[in-house]
């Protein structure tokens, strides 16, 4: 029994046969259709998320670096790093510092009044 033999015998196979192929393409065109929609909400949903982590990570950088500035702000008038001439009781007073609070000084430079550095202690 070939293809001719169905669509030529009878009007019930004429019948099945055509709605089988039209049946057949609905399904393609609306499995096509929501395929595209899918890839295209898939895009935007990464989209999104990446743009909300770069964002996430953005404000992240811009409190650390807020939380750092006050600090540098508030160790430049303490008095006790202030006057200090000696290196060695600099370094002690970062370390006294290190141990009293949860920030930890990993660097401290002495810049002279035109703002080179003077001297570098590292801790």
């Amino acid at each position: 029994m070939s293809i001719t033999d169905i669509v030529t015998k009878t009007l019930s196979r004429k019948l099945i046969a055509m709605f089988l192929i039209s049946g057949l393409l609905i399904i393609a065109v609306i499995g096509y259709l929501s395929y595209n929609q899918a890839e295209k909400a898939l895009e935007e949903s990464s989209l999104q998320g990446l743009m909300q982590g770069g964002d996430s990570l953005t404000n992240n950088l811009i409190t650390y670096f807020s939380e750092q500035l006050v600090s540098a702000e508030l160790l430049s008038h303490d008095s006790s790093f202030q006057e200090q001439a000696d290196i060695e009781k600099v370094r002690s007073d970062v370390s006294e510092y290190n141990d009293a609070t949860s920030e930890t000084l990993y660097d401290v430079m002495i810049i002279d009044k035109n703002g080179k550095i003077a001297k570098n202690i590292d801790n």
